[in-house]
C-alpha cells in the first residue's frame, strides 16, 4: 500500500514539475505576444503618421500647381496680347514706310519733271564732247603702240669687233644674248636707233652675282653680271668686284644653285677674295634706289631695254 502511496506521490511530482514548466512558456509567450503587440501597434502608428504627412505634401503640391497653371494661363494671356499689339504695330509701320516711300518716289518725280528742256540738251552736249576726245585719246595711242612695235622689231647688231658708241663691255667669257628676230619693217625715222642689250640682261636674276658695291647698298637685285655691272657703270664705280666662293679651287659647289658668289666656270675678270661675312653696314631702311631702279622709273620698262649700257 505504501508503494503504491509513494508512486502516486512521485506522478503529482513529476505533474507538477509539467505543469510549472508549461506555465512558465505561456508566461513566456504571452509575454512575447504583448512585445510583437506593441511593435504592430507602433509600426501601425508609424504607417498612419507617414500617411497623413503624404496627404499634406500632395494637398500643398496640388495646391502650388494649381497655383502654377493660373500663372502660366495668365501669362499666355499677357503674350497673346502682347503679340497682338506688336502686329497692329508692325502693320501700322509697313504701313508708315509704304506711304513714306510713296512720297519719296513722288518727290523724285517731280524733281526730274522739274528740270528743263535746257539742262537735258546740255548734258546730251557734254556726253557727245566727251565721247569725241575719248575716240581721239584712242586713236592717238593706237599710233603710239604701231611705233613702239615698229621700234622693237628692228635691233642692228654691230659688225665684228665694233662696239656701239655708248655701249659699255661686257663677260667676254659669257655666252653671247640671243638675236633679236628680223623684221622686213622700216623704223620710224623720228625714233632713236636702240643700242645693243647688254649680256647681263639674258642671265636670269637667280644665277647673278651682285658685286660688293651694289651688295653694300642693297642693290643686289638691279646688279647685272656685266663688268662693270649697270649701277657701278651709271655712277661711275671702278672697282666693280665680285666675292669668290669658298669652294673657289677646290672643286665644285655643293650649293651652285643657290650661291650668290663667283665661281670659277662663270668667267668674272674682276675678282675679291674669299669672305664669309658679307654683313651690311648699312640699314636696309636707309638704303637709297639703285640708278638702274631710278633709270627704269624715269624711263620705262621698254626704254630702258633698248637704252641699256648707256648713261
Amino acid at each position: 500500500m505504501s508503494s503504491i502511496i509513494d508512486q502516486v506521490r512521485k506522478e503529482n511530482a513529476a505533474l507538477k514539475k509539467q505543469l510549472a514548466a508549461k506555465t512558465q512558456q505561456a508566461s513566456h509567450a504571452i509575454r512575447k505576444s504583448e512585445k510583437l503587440e506593441k511593435a504592430l501597434n507602433a509600426a501601425v502608428a508609424d504607417h498612419n503618421k507617414a500617411l497623413q504627412n503624404y496627404k499634406n505634401n500632395f494637398a500643398e503640391v496640388h495646391a502650388a500647381y494649381q497655383r502654377h497653371m493660373s500663372a502660366a494661363s495668365h501669362d499666355v494671356a499677357e503674350l497673346a496680347q502682347f503679340l497682338q499689339r506688336l502686329q497692329e504695330q508692325s502693320a501700322e509701320e509697313r504701313g508708315s514706310s509704304e506711304r513714306k516711300k510713296q512720297y519719296a518716289v513722288a518727290r523724285a518725280v517731280a524733281q526730274i519733271k522739274s528740270l528743263g528742256q535746257t539742262e537735258v540738251t546740255k548734258a546730251k552736249a557734254e556726253a557727245a564732247w566727251a565721247t569725241a576726245e575719248l575716240q581721239k585719246k584712242e586713236k592717238e595711242m593706237a599710233a603710239l603702240k604701231k611705233q613702239a612695235a615698229a621700234q622693237k622689231s628692228v635691233q642692228p647688231s654691230p659688225g665684228p669687233g665694233l662696239v656701239p658708241q655708248g655701249h659699255r663691255m661686257t663677260n667676254p667669257f659669257l655666252p653671247a644674248p640671243p638675236q633679236a628676230p628680223v623684221s622686213n619693217s622700216q623704223p620710224s625715222p623720228s625714233a632713236p636707233a636702240p643700242a645693243v642689250l647688254a649680256h647681263a640682261a639674258t642671265v636670269p636674276e637667280k644665277c647673278r652675282v651682285s658685286c660688293l658695291y651694289c651688295h653694300s647698298r642693297w642693290w643686289q637685285k638691279e646688279c647685272d653680271n656685266g663688268e662693270p655691272c649697270e649701277n657701278c657703270w651709271l655712277v661711275g664705280n671702278t672697282e666693280c668686284v665680285r666675292p669668290k666662293c669658298e669652294s673657289w679651287g677646290k672643286g665644285e659647289c655643293s650649293v651652285r644653285g643657290e650661291c650668290f658668289r663667283a665661281h670659277e666656270d662663270d668667267g668674272f675678270l674682276n675678282l675679291a677674295g674669299f669672305k664669309k661675312d658679307l654683313k651690311r653696314k648699312l640699314p636696309h631702311k636707309a638704303a637709297r634706289e639703285s640708278p638702274v631702279a631710278q633709270k627704269k622709273r624715269r624711263l620705262g620698262d621698254g626704254t630702258y631695254l633698248l637704252t641699256r649700257g648707256q648713261k
